[in-house]
């Protein structure tokens, strides 16, 4: 039984880590077009 609860506790850390990690991800996505096209209209001016 408490190596049962110890699987679920190892299990919702990771899905904590992988939850961030695509959070962080996601926002990555995001934030590198952002980055780019801001570049791109710097070297314009």
């Amino acid at each position: 039984m408490k190596k049962l609860r110890t699987l679920i506790v190892i299990q919702c850390d990771f899905m904590k880590i992988n939850y961030d990690f695509w959070k962080g991800y996601i926002m990555g996505l995001l934030f590198f077009p952002l980055i780019v096209i801001t570049k791109e209209i710097l070297e314009l001016f």
